[in-house]
């Protein structure tokens, strides 16, 4: 089975700009723009398809590109990084430069994949990534009416990156000269490790 598996619309950050101040409680203005790259670079680091967590945190919206239909017997797809929190469009490529997109009354989502409601997915010829599922996932809660999706990432999750961010922003090489060692990922890990998913 060969599928790609993309992001298209990248989750807004998990902390902000003002979480780093209160965490590092004084920071220069002139260093803000290096904290914001500090908070992008933990982020991605255990966010998303190539995050260390093996799962989607922030709310962001993938492209799961297939040669076919892979299913389940019963025409189940699963879709990875769930929970899925919305199925955008399924589209099927018609010819080299034409998709065309299954009526959303044609399928049913869950938490894992989708289903078709007929019991089978249309035929393709099984080439040149033939079906392009794009969805939404992450950590994330209803709101207001109508409801829609905001994040709700874990705190220790939030405050992992944090940690990260300060100890990068206060240590900016690689190796530290001359200290005894320390080891800070002891508390990362240990926030993190209960949601990491192993694939």
């Amino acid at each position: 089975m060969a599928a790609d598996l993309r992001v298209v619309e990248p989750p807004t950050p998990i902390v902000t700009l003002d979480d780093a101040r209160r965490h590092l409680a004084e920071l220069p203005e002139e260093d803000e723009a290096y904290v914001e790259g500090l908070i992008l670079a933990a982020t991605t680091w255990i966010d998303g398809p190539t995050g260390w967590l093996g799962r989607a945190l922030g709310i962001q919206t993938l492209d799961y590109a297939m040669e076919d239909f892979y299913a389940d017997a019963d025409g189940y797809i699963h879709l990875p990084f769930s929970p899925v929190l919305e199925l955008v469009s399924i589209r099927v490529r018609a010819s080299a430069d034409n998709f065309e997109t299954i009526p959303p009354g044609d399928y049913e989502i869950d938490a894992g994949g989708v289903y078709p409601l007929s019991g089978a997915w249309p035929f393709v010829s099984g080439r040149n990534q033939r079906v392009v599922i794009r969805y939404r996932v992450g950590c994330a809660k209803t709101v207001g009416t109508p409801a829609v999706w905001v994040a709700n990432v874990p705190e220790p999750i939030r405050f992992a990156i944090l940690l990260l961010v300060a100890h990068w922003y206060r240590n900016r090489e690689a190796v530290v000269i001359g200290q005894s060692a320390v080891t800070l990922p002891f508390a990362v890990d240990a926030l993190l490790q209960p949601y990491r998913i192993y694939r």
